[in-house]
């Protein structure tokens, strides 16, 4: 990896409200040696991104002793929602700079906005200034697409006539992309820079680029600069005739996030050409502190756990580690899921460096690394076919090296000897080449082997590097033959591999490579998305159970076209959201080509599947003018919402706490353990299913007339507003009624007697325990469909409000005097119109009504007769209900009547866990004593022994405190 910490000008990434956590960008930062940081509080309405509130006192902590520890220079950018002519941002800056003294940051970053005119921006935002001054921190004021040279010129000729304030802390950021978007400088950004007065201080930097077009924000040397980077080089020459002192902000989290360390390492190679004037001396000189650990709960290792620890401190050597995994696979057949868990976490520590792997001092070529990954693929064949097992595997092939035919003969790897004896080179390097690459990979072959000739390649083939061309392209050849060992290759090279020898797919994937190339012009993202789609479902087809070289390319090959689906995903997205209307029926495509990727993926196949075919039936005839459409999407939105949600607890719930586990027995750094389940999810497919979801749920609300509110629970409300991020952390109080904003609910809480109303950050399902509760209480519940109008109520903390709830609007105003909340009036209750079985019975759906089997069978019935109409486009799972009136009917033919009103009235006495676990056991041996003969077969006529059956009950004590019949599966 290469160091930037010590250079003049250094080169940084930023937070991103893709990631996970805000901390994975800068951990990923700190693992990648970057020279600087920037935070960036930008959380989004979707509930993407951070904000202060989110990163607590030790985690600002853990952030200045790390980037202390590693001599990283921070800086601060904004909350991207604060205004300096809102009076209620000035709070908001005063935070930010707090923040930025609070984790060790050198500068704050503002944009500049000229919509009052430049003179009341310097007004707006000298409070700024002179709290930076105090906090000890510079001020940068940066261009936007909308701010032109002309804007700053005038800006600071206004700042320097300020009297009383020192203002030599205060420059300006200049941000190539925005620069290059400027109306008066489109697609010249040098222009800006030269139109700029020499008295305009530059102090801090953001590259990206783009075509002139729109924000793309695209990685420096992938726009225009990756065909030509003159412009790159005149924009550094520029910087350093004004003698340039600051950082250079990359602002991106790219996939792979490997496109930053390319980016950072070729700017310090440019920026090395240029002289900067020095900066004062860094932190620290000395050697790298250890990195400061983050608390991390503890947890028992499992034996698997112990026998992987095991293995590792038997094996010093990366061949040593591989030989102890075939031999645990070997030895321990039947591995659980978790235990697989635990072995991909295992191999990712060592892929990504976070083990190091050293010599053992004995001698086997790398064909014996290659054999035992063959031999560890053919181990792990007998654990394809479980779902779960099969999707874990996913994450353990790409960590192994290549069994290819290439590596498993006899001497793999041989052009890096005939290149270390070249007579064309000189001798300190011909040296380096033998001992460093030659002699290391023919005894003992390392991940850290890359590393070595990463380094080598890219101090020959710098500019002004002079090398022989042969030798050069010799070695780019045994590079490329070094990446495929370490089964790092490009996404184009294992495609091609297919091709050999592959006459049926080969078609399809020249039509997808070609098709690729013409991707990179705007709008030709959604029919490569397509291919890709078709591509990988072809190549499924093709995948054998076998652990035959052919078949360890096409699942890597598989796992690479998914991680460019995400890539053509967020270049699609980004397209939509910059068009003037939404096209719908192109947005419905990308998403169902995106949740055929995530089944793919082997997430949720059947979950999958069944919202490929709603999304298909609804674009098949779809007209937004329609209502009755856009709410029958919007179902299916929120279903695809619920796959979400259900992916990321499953990736936590698999790796977030065995991560930490094995981390801390292997005594892995706490930011490599860190990153492992960010960025997974950060980089998955479900990320930007999450957020065509949010864009299309934002536009049916707009074009549906929808309120940004969920009503659940309707109703009137008064009370004084209070926040709280679980009703367990809200604090009791004797101050009358209050209204919750609740960040968080699981659905299963109880609600304290004083709360007359719930507004939710989150959806909520209206049958959770929860909803049903709030409706009881006569407690208003409103779920947020837009965080944004969350994020902006809760600035009214405090405040005595009124909230009118209805199926079609909620509305909150100020309390007025002597109001008080007004509950909705309670059904009235009754069995009257009831019709009770005298016998067990089942019946079916068509002989379903209100008064024989309630309201939720009834609706199931209607449901299931429209899907008999002739344009139907849905179908309902048949089933039968067993109407009311049958339990008792089973107890009194049992005899049991008697008993069991007995035992209810026992029950409503308990009061006490262990008289109600003795009151359960009893209840089950007199149910078990029934006779239920007539009903089961009644069931087992209508369905297949095989079918799944989902069971819900009309229960009378729907959801009580002690008692609940509601949600039986």
């Amino acid at each position: 990896m290469t160091k930037n910490t010590r250079q003049a000008i250094r080169v940084g990434n930023q937070t991103a409200f893709m990631a996970l956590t805000p901390l994975a960008p800068f951990l990923y930062a700190v693992e990648n040696h970057f020279g600087a940081f920037e935070w960036f509080p930008d959380k989004k309405e979707s509930g993407a991104g951070w904000d202060l509130g989110d990163i607590n006192k030790e985690t600002r902590r853990f952030i200045k002793e790390t980037a202390l520890a590693h001599d990283i220079i921070l800086t601060m950018h904004a909350s991207s929602w604060a205004n300096p002519f809102q009076s209620e941002s000035q709070k908001i800056f005063f935070d930010n700079i707090d923040f930025a003294r609070e984790i060790g940051a050198v500068l704050l970053n503002i944009h500049l906005t000229t919509e009052h005119g430049l003179a009341n921006f310097v007004r707006a935002i000298l409070p700024v200034c002179d709290y930076c001054r105090e906090a000890g921190l510079q001020l940068a004021i940066e261009n936007t697409p909308l701010t032109s040279p002309e804007d700053f010129n005038r800006l600071f000729a206004l700042l320097r006539k300020v009297k009383d304030t020192t203002l030599d802390h205060v420059g300006m950021c200049i941000d190539l992309g925005h620069a290059n978007l400027c109306s008066t400088t489109q697609n010249d950004y040098i222009g800006f820079l030269d139109r700029l007065d020499r008295q305009v201080p530059i102090i801090h930097a953001h590259v990206h680029e783009n075509y002139g077009d729109h924000d793309a924000h695209l990685v420096i040397f992938t726009g225009p600069a990756a065909q030509n980077d003159q412009g790159v080089r005149l924009f550094f020459d520029r910087l350093a005739k004004r003698a340039y002192q600051g950082v250079i902000i990359l602002e991106q989290w790219p996939d792979p996030p490997g496109m930053l360390n390319t980016a950072r390492d070729r700017l310090i190679q440019l920026l090395a050409g240029f002289t900067f004037p020095p900066k004062p001396p860094p932190v620290s000189a000395k050697e790298e502190k250890p990195f400061p650990q983050l608390p991390i709960a503890a947890g028992d290792e499992s034996h698997f756990v112990k026998m992987l620890v095991e293995t590792d401190q038997q094996g010093q050597s990366w061949r040593q580690k591989l030989e102890g995994i075939y031999q645990l696979l070997r030895k321990n057949p039947g591995l659980t899921a978790d235990d697989l868990v635990y072995l991909a976490i295992y191999l990712r520590f060592i892929g990504t460096g976070a083990l190091v792997c050293t010599e053992d001092g004995r001698h086997f070529r790398p064909s014996h690394h290659a054999r035992l990954s063959q031999q560890i693929q053919e181990q792990l064949l007998t654990y394809s076919s479980p779902p779960d097992k099969a999707f874990i595997l996913r994450y353990i092939y790409p960590w192994l090296p290549s069994s290819d035919s290439a590596f498993t003969r006899a001497e793999p790897l041989t052009r890096i000897r005939d290149i270390a004896h070249r007579n064309d080179i000189p001798p300190e390097l011909k040296r380096e080449i033998k001992h460093t690459l030659q002699n290391k990979l023919h005894r003992c072959a390392g991940p850290e082997d890359l590393t070595t000739s990463e380094n080598i390649l890219r101090r020959i083939t710098a500019p002004g590097a002079e090398y022989s061309r042969p030798f050069v392209e010799q070695f780019k050849i045994f590079h490329q033959e070094l990446r495929e060992f370490f089964n790092v290759e490009t996404l184009e090279q294992r495609l091609n591999k297919i091709c050999r020898g592959n006459d049926e797919i080969t078609p399809l994937i020249q039509r997808f490579l070609k098709a690729r190339t013409a991707a990179a012009k705007p709008g030709k993202q959604a029919a490569l998305l397509k291919l890709l789609t078709r591509l990988r479902s072809e190549l499924s087809q093709q995948l054998q159970a076998d652990a035959s070289p052919q078949t360890q390319n096409i699942r890597l090959t598989d796992i690479g076209l998914a991680d460019y689906a995400f890539v053509l995903l967020s270049e699609i997205i980004t397209e939509f959201e910059n068009n003037q209307g939404l096209p719908w029926k192109k947005v419905l495509e990308s998403l169902i080509m995106n949740v055929n990727n995530i089944r793919l993926n082997g997430v949720e196949t059947a979950e999958c599947t069944a919202i490929i075919a709603e999304l298909t039936a609804w674009r098949r005839n779809f007209d937004p003018r329609v209502r009755d459409y856009l709410l029958r999407l919007k179902a299916t939105l929120n279903r695809s919402r619920r796959l979400t949600d259900s992916y990321r607890e499953m990736v936590l719930g698999l790796f977030l706490k065995k991560t930490k586990i094995l981390g801390r027995a292997l005594r892995v750094a706490s930011h490599a353990v860190e990153l492992y389940c960010e960025g997974d999810i950060r980089a998955n497919l479900i990320f930007q299913l999450a957020k065509l979801n949010a864009l299309l749920l934002k536009n049916i609300r707009s074009t549906a007339g929808l309120p940004p509110w969920d009503v659940i629970g309707p109703g009137l409300a008064s009370g004084s507003l209070c926040t709280a991020v679980s009703l367990d952390d809200l604090p009791t109080t004797g101050s009358g009624p209050r209204i919750v904003l609740l960040k968080q609910a699981a659905g299963d809480e109880s609600i304290p007697p004083d709360v007359c109303a719930l507004i939710l950050a989150h959806q909520l399902p209206h049958l959770s325990h929860l909803a049903i509760r709030t409706r009881q209480a006569g407690v208003v519940l409103i779920v947020a469909e837009d965080l944004s109008l969350f994020e902006e109520l809760s600035q009214q903390t405090g405040k005595a409000l009124t909230i009118t709830a209805t199926a079609e609007s909620v509305t909150f105003t100020k309390k007025t005097a002597g109001q008080t909340s007004r509950k909705p009036p309670k059904a009235k209750q009754g069995l009257s119109n009831l019709l009770i079985a005298h016998h067990p019975q089942v019946l079916d759906l068509r002989k379903i009504t209100p008064a024989n089997g309630g309201a939720k069978a009834d609706g199931l019935r209607r449901l299931h007769e429209l899907t008999q109409k002739k344009d139907a486009d849905f179908n309902t799972p048949k089933g039968v209900v067993i109407p009311f009136g049958v339990m008792e009917a089973a107890l009194d033919a049992g005899g049991l009547t008697e008993q069991y009103i007995s035992f209810k009235q026992r029950v409503n006495k308990l009061n006490s866990k262990k008289n109600f676990q003795a009151a359960e056991n009893d209840l089950r041996q007199m149910l078990a004593a029934l006779n239920y003969e007539q009903i089961t077969t009644a069931v087992k006529k209508k369905f297949a022994a095989d079918e799944r059956l989902m069971v819900r009950s009309s229960s009378s004590c729907e959801d009580l405190a002690a008692t609940s019949g509601a949600g039986l599966y």
